[in-house]
C-alpha cells in the first residue's frame, strides 16, 4: 500500500504542475515511474513526440509496471509510444517489454544490439530475450556511441553501447572532470550493466543524462578524468543510485545543476 500512495504522489504532482501549465506554451515533459527497482522514464517532446526509456521488470511484476507505464502516457495525452529506448537487458530494464507491448503500440524499439552471453546475463535471459525480439521484430533501430535518435522537438544523442562510449567529446565535453580526480579505479564490469546504451537529451539549454546501468562513465573508460559528454543539468543515477554504481560522484562525468530549466515540467522522482 505504501508503495501505491508513493505513485499516486508522483502522478498528483504531474497533474497540478500540468494543470498549472494547462495555457502556457508546450513544454517538456519527463515522467520518472516507480518500477520499484529498475528502470522507465517517459519523455514527451513539444511537438507531441514520446520516448520510454525502459520497460521496467519482468512477470510477475511486469503488470504492475506497465499499469504505472500506462498511467503516465494518459497523465501525457499519449495512445501510443513513438520510440522505447532499452539501456541494457536487465529483467528490471527490458523485462516487462512483451507486457507493454501487449499494452500499447511502439513505433521503434532502440537499443545497443543483440544479447551476449559472453556478458553476464541475469536468470532467464533466453525467455527474456525471446520475447524482446517477437515485439521489436521489424521495429528495431540498433544504436552506437555517437549515433541520434530523431525524436522530434529535442535533441538526442548516444553516448555509450555494446561497452562502447563516445569516441570524442560532445557538448562542450573533454575538459577535466572534477568528479573523477579521486575516484576509485575498479575492475571492468563484465555483466550487461557495461552494455548499457546511455544518451544525452539536449533541449535549448536543458540536458539530461541517463546511461541506464552502465558502470564508470566516463572515468574508467574515457581516460585522463576526462568528461565526454560534458555538464548535464540532470544525471539519472545508475543502479538505482546505491554502492553499486560503482563511481559515486564521479559517475556522471558532468558538472550537475541543481535546478531545472525554464519550460520543462518535471513529474516523479530522481
Amino acid at each position: 500500500m505504501l508503495q501505491s500512495r508513493s505513485f499516486i504522489a508522483t502522478l498528483a504532482c504531474a497533474l497540478s504542475l500540468g494543470l498549472a501549465s494547462a495555457k502556457a506554451a508546450p513544454a517538456l515533459q519527463i515522467y520518472f515511474i516507480d518500477v520499484e527497482g529498475g528502470g522507465a522514464t517517459l519523455v514527451v517532446t513539444p511537438t507531441g513526440e514520446s520516448m520510454l526509456i525502459d520497460s521496467g521488470n519482468a512477470p510477475p511484476n511486469a503488470e504492475r509496471d506497465t499499469k504505472r507505464i500506462s498511467a503516465a502516457m494518459q497523465l501525457a495525452g499519449l495512445k501510443k509510444l513513438d520510440y522505447l529506448f532499452i539501456t541494457h537487458y536487465d529483467t528490471d530494464h527490458a523485462g516487462g517489454v512483451a507486457t507493454l507491448a501487449k499494452m500499447t503500440g511502439i513505433g521503434k524499439f532502440v537499443d545497443h544490439g543483440d544479447m551476449d552471453t559472453a556478458w553476464f546475463q541475469n536468470p532467464n535471459y533466453d525467455e527474456r530475450w525471446k520475447n524482446y525480439l517477437a515485439a521489436s521484430s521489424g521495429k528495431r533501430m540498433i544504436v552506437k556511441p555517437g549515433d541520434g535518435v530523431p525524436l522530434k522537438g529535442v535533441r538526442v544523442q548516444v553516448v555509450s553501447a555494446n561497452g562502447e562510449v563516445l569516441s570524442k567529446p560532445i557538448n562542450g565535453g573533454g575538459g577535466p572532470n572534477p568528479y573523477c580526480d579521486n575516484a576509485e579505479q575498479k575492475e571492468p564490469d563484465k555483466s550487461e550493466n557495461s552494455r548499457s546504451a546511455g544518451l544525452l537529451l539536449t533541449y535549448g539549454k536543458f540536458k539530461f543524462l541517463d546511461v541506464g546501468d552502465r558502470s564508470g562513465l566516463p572515468c574508467e573508460q574515457a581516460g585522463h578524468g576526462e568528461s565526454l559528454p560534458g555538464d548535464a543539468s540532470w544525471f539519472l543515477a545508475q543502479r538505482v543510485g546505491s554502492a553499486a554504481s560503482r563511481d559515486g560522484d564521479s559517475a556522471p562525468g558532468c558538472r550537475r545543476q541543481q535546478r531545472s530549466a525554464e519550460g520543462i515540467r518535471w513529474s516523479g522522482e530522481i
